[in-house]
């Protein structure tokens, strides 16, 4: 019953402000109407009483008032002034500058109260009766409260035998008396339009309850028992449609909609089942991830002729970074590095599975090319998903420091020779995708004091809110800010600069950087 409530409250606000308004407005347009009838009215009574004087001098009327001539047109306007209701009708001749008229003829005021023929009155003469008389309008209208009353006024001019303007007329008619006779008749109607209201409240009222209050209760204790049915395990019962309107409609749609629900619970729980699984599922990626990758400081402490650091910052969603480094024999060291393809459990796999075989080639102290081309048959033969990985694998003689290297798709490493420089070399395809695809090896001579950086693409291509990449050129900066660092610690600044770029953005892949110097 509360919506019925609320129906009726707004019923009756609406239907009251609709009458209000209804009411303003119609009392805004017959006033407006009112006041162009009384212009309209008393531009007439002006004219008629104007057309008295049409034969005569009226400065010369006004200076004989005991005339005959003069009494005759008195009571001509006399008669003017009854007949038509007026409180004034008047005739005088304002002066040139408009500060004093001269009167010629006044009905409604007495000569002992009021104005007298051919006096001069030290008067400010309305703008509206010196616009007529200078020629400028052709009737004038204002309505104002002075010491005469609350009037409206009409002019008009009075044109003398020859045809020009030589006084204004006036009409004055008492608005208190008018507006109160309009007052009363917008009362009544607008007592009509408020009834008109009320009856229609009770209307609208009596047909909300029954036509919309009514079937919407049925249907929200529906609803009610709908709620406790699922709880206690009961069968739902579709409600009747008793009509074909909106709440036919929605009583349909509520039959429909239980209906699906257990449809929608059981495809929810399922869904809830899926995530935990994906999210499992991740976790394992990572745990493989990081049980696959060998300790990323430095384990060769104890020789002084190189040094070796690594590192690994994985994203949300696990990918399929991995790095790698190993002694062949005492004086040569590999390193790996590589980017698979995808994320989560399969990439993890795959992962593992690329570093196992890499490792056993080298290993067996082929070359680096040879190794990738080994690596990559064995990943071709088996790879139903088909991913791939991009691989950059490096031997160094620890002797002699030639460092001989083959790249499958990977982004070329950083020598630091003085400044770091990005190494030109020829590429090979990424691992997995072509089976009889051939590698080419490269030898570099490694001076004491040279170091290497390897990384894979989601240092370059981190991005920040505004997606813009890191790229290539700030890496390269970077890297020359920091070249006097041990390895450790240029990882860790190359890291805080990518993550200071980056800013609150979500990291989208994973970082991994190698870096090892020759001594």
């Amino acid at each position: 019953m509360k919506l019925y409530k609320k129906l009726t409250v707004i019923f009756a606000v609406c239907i009251l402000s609709f009458g209000i308004l209804a009411c303003a407005a119609g009392f805004k347009a017959n006033y407006r109407r009112e006041q162009e009838r009384n212009q309209a009215y008393l531009l007439r009574c002006a004219h008629l009483a104007a057309k008295i004087f049409r034969q005569s001098d009226v400065a010369e009327l006004a200076s004989d008032g005991d005339s005959i001539y003069y009494q005759d047109c008195k009571r001509e306007m006399d008669q003017i002034q009854k007949e038509m209701g007026l409180k004034y009708v008047y005739t005088y001749v304002p002066s040139e500058d408009g500060r004093s008229l001269t009167v010629a003829m006044i009905s409604g005021m007495t000569e002992d109260t009021g104005w007298k023929p051919g006096q001069i009155v030290e008067e400010e003469v309305p703008s509206e009766a010196l616009h007529v008389y200078e020629g400028r309008e052709e009737s004038g209208f204002r309505i104002v409260r002075n010491q005469y009353g609350y009037v409206a006024t009409a002019y008009c001019p009075v044109y003398g035998p020859d045809g020009r303007i030589q006084a204004v007329t006036g009409a004055d008619l008492e608005r208190l008396e008018v507006v109160s006779a309009y007052f009363r008749e917008v009362r009544w109607v607008s007592a009509w339009i408020l009834a008109g209201c009320g009856v229609l409240f009770f209307l609208l009222r009596y047909l909300s309850r029954r036509c919309v209050i009514r079937p919407v209760v049925e249907l929200s204790e529906h609803m009610g028992h709908f709620v406790r049915d699922r709880e206690e395990g009961r069968e739902f019962a579709r409600l009747a449609v008793k009509s074909r309107d909106e709440i036919g409609q929605m009583t349909e749609t509520f039959n429909q909609m239980a209906e699906e629900l257990a449809y929608y619970i059981k495809q929810t729980a399922d869904m809830a089942a899926a995530a935990e699984r994906k999210r499992a599922e991740m976790e394992a990626a990572k745990r493989i991830q990081e049980a696959s990758l060998p300790d990323g400081d430095d384990p060769y402490k104890d020789d002084p002729r190189f040094s070796l650091y690594a590192g690994m910052k994985a994203a949300r969603q696990v990918g399929g970074d991995f790095y790698d480094h190993f002694k062949i024999s005492d004086d040569r060291l590999a390193t790996v590095i590589g980017d698979v393809s995808g994320k989560g459990i399969t990439a993890a796999l795959f992962m593992m599975r690329a570093m196992t075989l890499i490792r056993e080639r080298t290993l067996e102290g082929s070359a680096p090319s040879r190794i990738l081309e080994q690596a990559n048959q064995e990943l071709c033969v088996r790879n139903p998903s088909g991913m791939f990985v991009t691989v950059f694998i490096g031997i160094l003689n620890l002797n002699t420091g030639r460092y001989s290297f083959a790249s499958a798709g990977h982004n070329p490493p950083y020598l630091c020779r003085g400044n770091f420089e990005a190494i030109r070399l020829e590429s090979g395809v990424p691992l997995g995708l072509f089976e009889d695809e051939e590698y080419v090896s490269a030898d570099l001579e490694l001076n004491s004091g040279d170091s290497l950086f390897l990384y894979t693409d989601g240092i370059t291509e981190a991005m920040n809110r505004g997606k813009e990449l890191w790229g290539e050129v700030r890496l390269k900066e970077a890297l020359n800010l920091h070249q006097d660092k041990t390895c450790a610690e240029l990882l860790h600044m190359i890291d805080h600069a990518v993550a200071e770029f980056a800013g609150d953005a979500e990291q989208a892949d994973d970082i991994t950087m190698l870096c090892l110097k020759y001594n």
